[in-house]
């Protein structure tokens, strides 16, 4: 799947599966669901997708192409993103959900994740994440997803969607923060949108380089730690979004 010429261009909105306008001047509730004749009560059929199931689905283009479609609805006020829930729990750890919907395309669901920190100690990942996707006609549940590779593959796009329109032509060098599992998502995206890039540098909390970060990139790109305690404390001031021709800088999780 490619996205659609025309969602290439923020300034015309556009689905990018069936190329259909939006109209930004008109609220959400101005594109109304078809109802069903009958509502399907005892249909228990549900769709399950573990990690692995998951993660065999998402491709960086196709990933991109939707993070942009999602903000292109939001921004033409097409799809709504509802108040966010956020609460600590025991043992340092917090939960959240994210919800929203796109009438016109009849999405409704929600991400519950949130941060537990033990998790590290047993040789887990502190971040967790689950993802339902709910009927808007009937309130029936349609899917349930693990929401981990999601949550990645969705910040990663972000971020090479920002790099796409903010760096110049022709940049060769990105610096990542962290060798975490973010880092990882945020250098693949990037090389798969930037072609350009030769050099990836990045910068870790104890100046030590990770040997097994550099091999999952070392036969795209010439990757290496940050060189001397000077430059990875400069890059580190530099902690901002932005791209110049040679050097460009994303923002990972250690």
């Amino acid at each position: 799947m490619t996205a659609a010429p025309c969602c290439a261009n923020w300034a015309t909105p556009a689905c990018w599966k069936c190329d259909a306008q939006w109209k930004p001047s008109l609220p959400t509730w101005a594109y109304p669901a078809p109802r069903s004749t009958t509502m399907r009560n005892n249909d228990a059929r549900l769709l399950v997708l573990d990690r692995d199931a998951v993660a065999t689905l998402l491709r960086p283009d196709d990933v991109r192409a939707a993070v942009r479609e999602a903000f292109v609805l939001h921004a033409a006020r097409a799809a709504r993103v509802f108040p966010l829930v956020r609460e600590e729990l025991p043992g340092s750890a917090v939960f959240g959900i994210k919800s929203g919907d796109v009438p016109s395309q009849e999405l409704l669901g929600f991400k519950a994740a949130g941060f537990w920190p033990a998790n590290r100690e047993a040789g887990g990942d502190a971040h967790q994440a689950t993802i339902m996707l709910i009927d808007p006609r009937t309130g029936r549940p349609l899917c349930i997803a693990d929401g981990n590779a999601v949550t990645t593959a969705r910040t990663a796009a972000a971020g090479a969607l920002g790099l796409q329109l903010l760096a110049r032509a022709g940049s060769e060098q990105l610096c990542v923060f962290g060798t975490g599992v973010q880092a990882r998502g945020h250098v693949d995206y990037a090389l798969h949108a930037l072609p350009s890039l030769k050099r990836v540098r990045y910068v870790t909390s104890d100046g030590r380089s990770s040997p097994a970060f550099e091999t999952l990139f070392e036969r795209r790109c010439d990757i290496a730690l940050a060189g001397g305690a000077g430059q990875q404390l400069q890059a580190k001031r530099a902690g901002c979004c932005g791209a110049r021709r040679g050097h460009s800088i994303a923002v990972g999780q250690a």
